[in-house]
């Protein structure tokens, strides 16, 4: 957006909040266009449960900025008090590329460290939302360095990679509270797989050890917030957060001649905050996912579970929107 459109996105504004009383009646008085993300037609608006009622704004460059009037049928009377709210358009996607440090921890029952994974995860994302649902599909990939220890002496180094896929699915549900324009409550069910190749190493006591593969598999409800804000020169700034649980986890260890484990339900949570500009965005991100011991299996004479164990990522998030 360039100086002379973003100036008329600012007058917009000024306009829509001199006449929002004639608008009252109508309900919430909506400025759109300012960020890239203006729904596309009347249509999309009527989809997501809305009747948009629009006078549009004609720039010199013969671009039409849609003054728009949006009233919920089913929010019941209208208030008194108009407000300019910036709803996301109905229909939005974006692909975005994550960069990560990463930790990969298992704790025995007496709570000893018994491995600490560190390392880097690259991840490439799409996410799609259309009226009051959000899907997101993930693919990412990374490698890392093992310190395994027995008891608590330290006992080998491995390299690992790692590779898998995430999807998710959520609805929205704008609260709109008063003070608070912009916040949104939404619930999700998410699912992640992925493989953790650990290659071959030789122990510090100089014992060969033969490498061996990980498969993990878990399904994760949760629930959260975001919130939203335009600010100048129409940036708009975000934050979200949410809590969930492993509600269902398969991990199948290749060493071992015995049936997966499942550990147990633990807890989930993930923060984002960062900023829009137009078709661009970027964030900082933190997610963490943990898991309780499992039950035991039987293999090869003995009985074995696998221990507690968490992981944790943060890193940088760049988005394009489109």
């Amino acid at each position: 957006m360039n100086r002379t459109q973003a100036m008329v996105c600012r007058v917009l504004v000024a306009v829509a909040a001199m006449f929002g009383e004639a608008h009252s009646l109508l309900g919430e008085v909506t400025v759109v266009g300012c960020a890239g993300l203006a729904p596309k037609s009347r249509d999309q608006w009527a989809s997501s449960g809305y009747t948009a009622v629009a006078a549009t704004f004609s720039t010199a460059y013969g671009q039409e900025w849609p003054l728009e009037s949006a009233v919920n049928p089913d929010s019941g009377p209208a208030t008194a008090t108009p407000r300019i709210v910036n709803f996301e358009s109905p229909c939005v996607s974006a692909f975005y590329a994550r960069f990560d440090y990463y930790h990969f921890g298992e704790q025995s029952s007496n709570k000893i460290d018994v491995v600490n994974e560190d390392g880097a995860l690259y991840t490439v994302g799409y996410v799609r939302r259309v009226g009051h649902e959000r899907f997101r599909f993930e693919f990412f990939g990374g490698n890392g360095e093992v310190a395994e220890r027995v008891s608590t002496v330290p006992n080998a180094n491995f390299d690992v990679n790692n590779l898998g896929v995430r999807a998710e699915g959520e609805y929205i549900w704008p609260l709109e509270p008063a003070g608070w324009p912009g916040l949104e409550f939404f619930a999700g069910l998410g699912t992640r797989a992925w493989i953790r190749d650990i290659n071959d190493t030789v122990a510090f006591d100089t014992t060969p050890l033969f490498g061996f593969q990980e498969t993990w598999w878990t399904v994760y409800p949760y629930i959260g917030l975001e919130w939203k804000r335009m600010t100048g020169n129409c940036v708009e700034t975000f934050v979200s957060g949410r809590l969930g649980v492993t509600a269902f986890t398969y991990e199948h260890d290749s060493s071992l001649n015995a049936p997966a484990f499942q550990p147990r339900l633990d807890i989930t949570g993930q923060a984002e905050a960062g900023i829009r500009r137009k078709t661009l965005s970027a964030s900082v991100f933190f997610d963490a996912i943990t898991w309780q011991r499992s039950g035991d299996v039987f293999s090869q004479g003995a009985m074995y579970s696998y221990p507690a164990s968490q992981l944790v990522t943060i890193g940088v998030k760049l988005g394009l929107a489109f």
